[in-house]
């Protein structure tokens, strides 16, 4: 489990047990820090109080060995033959009930548990001031500590099984297909050494013509070299990309197959947006899309362009690769922002929980074409997302910027959204070979080759390139 004070930001999901009820209380009141209660190594059903360090150490080597249950053999056998049996068997034989199991994330090729993120977990719980008590939700009485809800806000949540966990720069990035969490294990300042999301233009073509295209795409727009894309980005780190690929339009690009691949491997996460429903057609790119893509993103303004990607979508795409719709509020205007938040609120009561429709509303940006117009702000648009219950929405950057007083008076948490652009990613226009803040403010460019040859392009490795775009937005 992991709690507020760890979490600097958040972005959707959360998990809660269903039997046993085993809680980590942080600032625990000092009488609790001191009380070891039925603390003797099997943290089951019963209620318990975890307080003094040995204690925890059994608590959080018993959630060890419950996710790598078949350790516990090999380690009594060598404990044995070195003769530290008596000293270590109590921890090795620390329990914990099925039901209250953190599942502990995984290395980010998603086979191993990332033992060095439970070191600095374990760390963190043993020698600080948490408390951990036991007992379940079955019974009507409560701990008998009786340790009382604040009433304030705050994030308890637990890890999934499919999580991964990866260090960057300070801190953790723990993280899944549908939410991904920045842990960290001190009080310092966030300093990424390389983004985390990575913004990637691979084409200025698109035959859609809309008016409000902030890129100014047309069909007089040329295509990223593939080995262009396939150079800047072997320069691998010790943690995963996830990219988010546009244009133009990026399914028009001749080979958009070939780029999936390409960026799919080291547990790199891809996730696309595209307004054309030309590609459903196309079985090379519907099997490229289901084999590697996470999660896509279909551009909307009407609920008759909603309704048909969903159809598409539910039709073509595996039900493992999240469907998203975009949405730009001011362009649409507050009552057909209305309908569509309607509309498909109300598919989503047919879908399962894992195929739901999630919505994300983007800024108006006034660049390109888009510059045209500069239509105004929606009134109350913070209220309207707010009366949608059960379907996930999120905003950019810039709609982060444009409502801030309105997030700021709605008491939606700061952990669940930022307004500040390049502090954990970066926009990469692979047409141009060169690397922005966003794909909005292109005032600052970084060129990203290094080096050009008559052999193809040397690109500058992506953690230098962003390094850049930091020293800028400071």
């Amino acid at each position: 489990m992991i709690t507020e004070k760890m979490i600097r930001n958040f972005r959707y999901g959360l998990a809660t047990n269903s039997s046993s009820t085993h809680s980590i209380i942080h600032n625990a009141d000092s009488n609790a820090k001191i009380v070891d209660e039925d603390c003797d190594g099997a943290f089951g059903w019963d209620f318990f109080t975890c307080a003094s360090k040995e204690c925890k150490k059994k608590y959080m080597i018993g959630q060890l060995l419950e996710n790598i249950y078949e350790i516990g053999r090999p380690l009594k056998f060598l404990a044995k033959e070195l003769g530290i049996e008596e000293q270590v068997t109590p921890f090795i034989d620390a329990r914990v009930d099925h039901q209250s199991v953190i599942e502990l994330p995984k290395d980010y090729y998603g086979k191993n548990v990332n033992i060095q993120f439970f070191e600095e977990y374990y760390d963190y719980i043993v020698n600080n001031d948490f408390v951990i008590l036991g007992g379940n939700d079955n019974d009507d009485d409560g701990h008998p500590l009786d340790i009382k809800d604040t009433g304030k806000p705050g994030y308890q949540y637990d890890f999934y099984k499919n999580d991964i966990a990866f260090k960057n720069g300070n801190y953790w990035v723990v993280r899944n297909n549908i939410r991904k969490m920045r842990i960290a294990f001190h009080d310092d300042k966030l300093e990424p050494t390389h983004p985390e999301l990575i913004d990637l233009k691979i084409t200025d073509y698109c035959d859609m013509g809309c008016t409000f295209c902030y890129q100014g795409s047309s069909t007089k727009g040329i295509h990223a070299d593939l080995n262009d894309i396939k150079r800047a980005f072997n320069h691998y780190t010790d943690a995963p990309y996830e990219f988010a690929i546009g244009g133009g339009e990026p399914t028009q690009h001749p080979e958009f197959a070939n780029i999936l691949y390409e960026l799919s491997c080291d547990g790199n996460v891809l996730n696309f947006t595209t307004r054309s429903d030309k590609w459903f057609k196309d079985k090379e790119i519907v099997d490229a899309v289901n084999k590697y893509v996470s999660g896509i993103a279909y551009s909307v303004d009407t609920i008759e362009d909603a309704e048909k990607f969903i159809s598409y979508h539910k039709k073509y795409i595996d039900k493992s690769v999240a469907m998203y719709v975009h949405i730009i509020p001011e362009l649409v205007g507050a009552d057909k922002l209305i309908e569509l938040l309607d509309y498909i609120n109300t598919r989503n009561n047919e879908f399962r929980w894992d195929s739901k429709v999630k919505i994300t509303l983007l800024g108006y940006k006034s660049t390109g074409r888009g510059s045209s117009n500069n239509p105004n702000k929606i009134d109350n648009l913070i209220k309207i997302i707010k009366k949608v219950s059960g379907t996930q929405i999120g905003i950019d950057t810039k709609i982060a910027n444009d409502y801030k007083d309105e997030l700021r008076n709605s008491n939606i948490s700061k952990k669940l959204y930022t307004n500040k652009e390049g502090e954990f990613s970066m926009y990469a226009d692979m047409v141009n070979c060169m690397a922005y803040k966003s794909s909005y403010e292109l005032d600052e460019p970084i060129d990203m080759i290094e080096c050009r040859t008559t052999y193809g392009n040397r690109f500058k490795p992506i953690k230098d390139v962003f390094e850049k775009i930091r020293e800028k937005g400071e």
